[in-house]
């Protein structure tokens, strides 16, 4: 069966041409231009060698660029290569049963959903050729979102890491109601992050939150500098739920955003919107084999 490699384009390809530029102009050094040719050429040296050693594994493969529209048809694999941010685009499409395998391409990329970098690329591809690479599974979220206007209602794709709902503008407060469990509270802060174990490590880790183990199933939000009113206790401003309808959010905001794994994708939401979250379908991540 087929696999599918989802490459990331490089900042040189997305924005060389702008640097250089400003290179040119005085706007920048050229030691910009050299930071962004060498992460460029490292990616594109283990790219070439993720496809040469499928090539010697007889191991048919499609490729395509992240942000492009998936093939239709089931995979044996994909294998993104990149970085973090590669892996959680790929995942946003991906059923239970395909497993998949992060590359990390250059230094400059981060990795920490990676099995290895170029080094260790023949090792992942022999163990999953073997049928001894091992997958780690990871807890997805949903996001519904019940659109007062209309009343009508969208379900987001599967996320790995988190959703972060604020104001549209970054500058404003973020005005909501929040339901956890039992408890209904009137809020203004700087907004919510909401996070699957595996995010646990990312944004909402500064926020506050607490580093899980990456399989626990739990998800947990945090509240992002909560405004208190005078003699005002808020009780709910960080906790775990299971997803099931425990954690609601009400927006009052003129206009709000709920942003997916990052710029991922974006929802707008307009007053009185309502967001609930629930458990997604887990994914098996590759880990770097022993």
């Amino acid at each position: 069966m087929t696999v599918l490699v989802i490459r990331k384009p490089t900042n040189l390809e997305q924005h060389g041409d702008v640097v250089q530029s400003q290179a040119e102009s005085g706007g920048l050094g050229n030691a910009q231009i050299k930071i962004l040719r060498e992460s460029h050429d490292e990616h594109y040296e283990c790219l070439d060698r993720v496809r040469q050693k499928l090539q010697e594994l007889a191991i048919p493969m499609m490729e395509i660029q992240r942000g492009d529209m998936r093939p239709d048809g089931n995979f044996r694999a994909i294998i993104s290569v990149g970085g973090d941010g590669t892996l959680l685009s790929a995942s946003h499409a991906v059923e239970t049963d395909t497993p998949v395998i992060g590359i990390r391409s250059s230094k400059s990329s981060v990795g920490y959903l990676c099995a290895g970098g170029l080094e260790e690329v023949d090792s992942i591809l022999d163990a999953f050729h073997q049928g001894t690479l091992t997958f780690q599974s990871r807890h997805r979220i949903y996001a519904r979102v019940f659109k007062a206007e209309d009343r009508s209602e969208i379900t987001t794709f599967p996320v790995l890491n988190d959703f972060l709902y604020t104001n549209s503008n970054p500058a404003s407060t973020t005005r909501y109601k929040l339901t956890f469990k039992d408890k209904i509270e009137i809020q203004k802060s700087s907004g919510l992050w909401v996070a699957t174990a595996t995010g646990s490590t990312a944004a909402i880790s500064a926020a506050g939150g607490e580093t899980l183990d990456p399989i626990d199933d739990r998800l947990q939000f945090v509240v992002r500098e909560l405004y208190l009113f005078d003699n005002q206790k808020n009780e709910v401003a960080k906790g775990y739920f299971d997803g099931e309808g425990d954690l609601e959010i009400e927006n009052h905001c003129a206009s709000g955003i709920l942003a997916l794994d990052g710029e991922r994708g974006v929802i707008r939401l307009k007053y009185g919107d309502r967001l609930q979250f629930e458990r997604g379908p887990v994914i098996r991540i590759a880990v770097a084999p022993k």
